[in-house]
């Protein structure tokens, strides 16, 4: 679950949604809020299901 909470707020590839080149819009708020969102989720007990 850290590694999900370090790969929304900070991986380059996710942060593409925020910078998405000409053209395109980007997605609302910022990568550090998804970021913080996430880590919200997690902290507060979030289950992740087997595959």
């Amino acid at each position: 679950m850290e590694d999900l909470i370090d790969h929304t707020g900070k991986d380059t590839l996710v942060g593409r949604a925020w910078k998405p080149g000409f053209g395109r819009a980007p997605v609302p708020g910022t990568q550090e809020q998804a970021g913080a969102l996430v880590e919200a989720r997690v902290k507060t007990g979030a289950a992740c299901p087997a595959p």
